[in-house]
C-alpha cells in the first residue's frame, strides 16, 4: 500500500507537492462597526494574505483553466450576503496554460455587504462567510479550497 502511494505521488506532482494547506493562505475578516440595528448593511472586510510562489484563480471566468474565487454567506436566515467586491486581479502567463490567467497575489482585500433583515431579532446572530478559492504555483493548480470566516453579527 505504501508503495502504491509513493508511486502515486511520483505520477501526480500536486500530490508530491502537497495540498492547499501547504500555500500557506490566511484570512482575517473584520466587521466595519461593532453593532448594527435591524434592517441595515454590515461590511465585512476580508484580508487575505497568499504566500511567495502563489496565487489564487480571481473571481473572473477562468475557462478551462480553473475556478473562479467566490464568496457565499451560510448560517443565520436574518443575514444574506450583498454586494461582494474583489479587488483588481493580475494577468499572469503561467506555464501550464495557453491564455493569460486573472490571477491575486501577496495581500489582497475583497468587501461583502451583510443584510440584516429589517425583522432581525436583536443579539448577536451568527453566520459563515466562505469562501472558495483555487490555489496555484506557476506550474500547477491544487483542488478548490474553502476558507470559512465565522462572523457575529450584533444587532442592537
Amino acid at each position: 500500500m505504501l508503495t502504491c502511494l509513493f508511486v502515486l505521488a511520483c505520477q501526480c506532482p500536486a500530490l508530491a507537492m502537497g495540498g492547499p494547506d501547504d500555500q500557506q493562505v490566511s484570512g482575517k475578516l473584520t466587521l466595519d462597526k461593532a453593532a448594527h440595528k435591524a434592517g441595515e448593511t454590515a461590511k465585512a472586510m476580508i484580508t487575505l494574505e497568499i504566500a511567495k510562489g502563489f496565487h489564487l484563480n480571481a473571481d473572473a471566468d477562468q475557462g478551462p483553466a480553473g475556478m473562479p474565487m467566490q464568496l457565499v454567506l451560510e448560517g443565520d436566515e436574518a443575514l444574506t450576503l450583498g454586494l461582494v467586491s474583489y479587488p483588481k486581479a493580475r494577468l499572469a502567463k503561467l506555464a501550464f496554460a495557453e491564455k493569460k490567467a486573472a490571477v491575486f497575489e501577496d495581500t489582497i482585500e475583497l468587501t461583502a455587504e451583510i443584510v440584516i433583515a429589517a425583522d432581525a431579532a436583536k443579539g448577536p446572530r451568527k453566520a459563515e462567510l466562505v469562501l472558495t478559492y483555487q490555489g496555484c504555483n506557476d506550474q500547477m493548480c491544487f483542488m478548490p479550497v474553502d476558507l470559512v470566516l465565522p462572523v457575529t453579527v450584533l444587532v442592537d
